[in-house]
Order: structure tokens, then sequence, then C-alpha cells
């Protein structure tokens, strides 16, 4: 058949027309593959995360394809990996290996800016903390800023059920990262990296409640009646050994970047969390109070005392919070965790009822921060485990905490 002839019907077709062109960058020269000169950076540059000698004609340096190049990656749960360290060069050189983020680490960081670090607290200060104080230390930390990350993936699971899974993955990856690098700072904490050690504590502590209740484990204890690897409870106490060598070897904890949690944080649980007159106490407090003199002899009952009393301490707190036209606080709440003594501890393992009975009565605190994505679903969960941690014969001790968190029992 004659060039330029088709087979149907013989009719010529017309050749189509392209533009050549002996220009191009080096690289794709070099490569022998078309280039379509785009600039500041052609396409194939981009791809392949190269320099374009195009950058280099026009001034705009290698960072002028960054954007481009960010752009050029699609969002997937897939793009997980870390940032390519900066490569070293003479004071003054333009650097064509700048560290670039992935749009997946951008989302999440923007996303934590906007919208996770403004709900980790309603106090001002403390929320201030989280958006500027903690990405600034972050920059330094790799922990801190894959612990970013992650609690931003888990907050954006909890609102984006579609990729729920893609985001939860996300979240596990990047904690996972962070442990790793976290792990020689917990070793040896110091005047340098306390305040690392400290923020990475609580972050851990978001985490591990974002992620959601895991069957077995409703805060401390599991069905084994042992410890979690990972249970939020003993956790959430773990942070007073960091706290509590603030006045050692990490006396700079109190004066460094993370103060403000001291000079706001506390102070605001102290100015509230008093002990009030027995008849001024809150009426769940007196019941509880009635069921643990009637069923523990009072040999046995010093335990339970100190962590009744405490109860207490935090029930007036929050009513003091209320009063004053806000809503419960964390920090109020938590403190209950915070200073459970080990004998405490070791009841709630032994899955003593008087224990499960006090616990019970603190989810019913619990409940006032039910507002919280990082806490839904946990109130539900810790009241049914503590139901069904207890005999038959027990249950009824906890029929109060059971309705006013308006859980029901199974038939």
């Amino acid at each position: 058949m004659p060039p330029g002839r088709s087979s149907l019907g013989g009719r010529n077709l017309p050749r189509k027309s392209h533009r050549k062109s002996r220009l191009g960058c080096k690289n794709c020269k070099q490569r022998r593959i078309k280039c379509d000169e785009q600039k500041p950076s052609c396409t194939n540059c981009i791809k392949h995360s190269i320099p374009c000698d195009y950058n280099n004609t026009n001034g705009a340096g290698p960072a002028a394809a960054a954007p481009r190049l960010l752009a050029s990656r699609p969002i997937t749960p897939a793009a997980t990996s870390t940032s390519t360290p900066p490569t070293p060069l003479p004071p003054g050189s333009p650097n064509p290996n700048l560290p670039l983020y992935t749009t997946t680490e951008l989302e999440l960081l923007h996303n934590y800016y906007t919208s996770t670090a403004p709900s980790l607290s309603s106090n001002p200060a403390l929320s201030h903390f989280w958006r500027a104080d903690v990405p600034a230390l972050s920059f330094r930390r790799p922990c801190l800023l894959n612990g970013l990350f992650s609690i931003s993936a888990l907050h954006l699971a909890r609102f984006r059920p579609h990729s729920r899974a893609a985001y939860l993955a996300q979240a596990d990856v990047y904690w996972d990262r962070a442990l790793r690098s976290a792990t020689p700072l917990l070793e040896s904490i110091s005047d340098e990296n306390c305040h690392a050690v400290y923020v990475f504590s609580i972050l851990a502590a978001f985490y591990l409640l974002g992620k959601g209740p895991q069957p077995g484990d409703f805060l401390a204890a599991v069905d084994s009646g042992q410890m979690s690897g990972a249970g939020t409870l003993l956790h959430i106490r773990s942070t007073r050994v960091i706290i509590e060598s603030a006045d050692g070897e990490a006396a700079a904890l109190r004066t460094g970047p993370v103060a403000v949690l001291f000079d706001v944080g506390m102070r605001s649980v102290q100015a509230r969390w008093s002990l009030p007159e027995r008849e001024n106490e809150h009426a769940l407090v007196q019941e509880l109070r009635f069921v643990h003199a009637y069923l523990v002899p009072h040999d046995e009952s010093d335990v339970y005392v100190n962590e009744i009393d405490n109860l207490s301490r935090s029930f007036n707190a929050v009513a003091g919070e209320r009063s004053g036209g806000g809503g419960a606080s964390t920090q109020v709440v938590f403190v209950w965790l915070y200073k459970l003594s080990d004998e405490f501890l070791d009841c709630l393992r032994q899955r003593e009822p008087m224990a499960l009975t006090i616990f019970a009565y603190f989810v019913v605190l619990l409940k006032e921060l039910e507002g919280a994505w990082y806490l839904q679903g946990w109130v539900e969960h810790l009241i049914a485990g503590i139901y069904h941690a207890l005999s038959p014969g027990t249950r009824t001790w906890v029929r109060t905490p059971i309705e006013r968190v308006g859980w029901i029992p199974p038939v």
C-alpha cells in the first residue's frame, strides 16, 4: 500500500502535525526524551524530583518548582514517607534538594493548626500553646512532629467517615515513627529534652484516647486481669513521673516552653480542686460514701477514702466551672486519674467491686467531656466494662452511674 494511503476506501489521510524543537532542558537531552519546555520546570523534571535548568535561566531558583512539585503529588494514604534530609551546600549556594513534605503531611499539619489544636483545650492560653508553641517545638523534635501528624489524622478520621480507614492507617504510621524517635528521650530525661518528653506524653494520651475504645480495655484493666500494653489510664498516670522530675533533673520544665501548662493549667485546677464540706458535696459523692461505708470494713477503707475524697474535689471543681458560665475542663476531670494511688490501681486490676464502683462514679464525671472528639464512645465503653466485670450480685451498686450516663445493660 502506498505511503499515506488508508486501507479504508483508499483515501489519503493527513499526517498529524507536530512542533519540532531542538531546545529543551539539559536533563531531557541527556535522557533523550521529549521535553515540553514548561517553565520554571519541565514536567519530566518535576516528575522525577530533579532540578530543571530552566530555573537557572530565569533566576527563580530551584525553590520556585517546589509548589508545582507538591501539587503534582496526590493525597493518598500511601504518601506517608518521611522528608529527605537536605544536602549540605556552601553558604549562599542554591539548594536543589530542599526538604519537601508530602501533600498528606501538609494536609495533616493544616488540619492540626486550624481544627485539632483548638479542640485540645477550651482555655485560650492553652489553646494558643497547642496551636503555636507545640508546632514550633516540634520542628526540632521529629517525635513531636510525627505525633502532631498522627493526632491530626485521628481527628480527620472522626469527621470523614468515608476516608476513616485511610486516616487511621496514617495515624498508626506516624505514631510508630513518633514512638521510635521518642524512645531515646524517654530513657534519659534532661533539662534539654524534658519539654519535648512532656509534650510527647500528653500527645500519647490524646493518641490512645483518639484511637477509640479497644475490646477489653476500659482505661485500666483488661480481660486478662493485667494492665494493657497501651493502657490509657496507666499512661495518663505516667505523666506524673515527668512532672515530679521537674524538681530534679528536669527543673527547666517549669520555666521553659511548656511552663504555660503549669502556670495556667495547674493553677486552674488548684483554684477549684478543694474538698467541700460533707453537707455541700455532690449528691453522687454522698451516695458513693454511703455505699462505701455499708460495704467496706473500716480497716480496709483507707485506699478507697482517699480516692472518694479526690473524686469529691473533682465534682466540686466541675460545679465551680459550670457556675462560672463555662463547661468542664479536661484538667479538673483527668486530675483524678493523675492522682490515683498505686494501691487503688492494684484493686482495679484485681476487679475489687468497691474499686470498680468508685471508677463507675468517675465515668459520670467523664461524661461532662463527651463533646470532645477524642472521648467519643469512651463513656459507654467504660460503664459496660465495669458492669460486666462485676458479679450479678454487685451490679446494683453501679445502678446510679449507669442511669446517669444513659447506658442500657443487656437483657
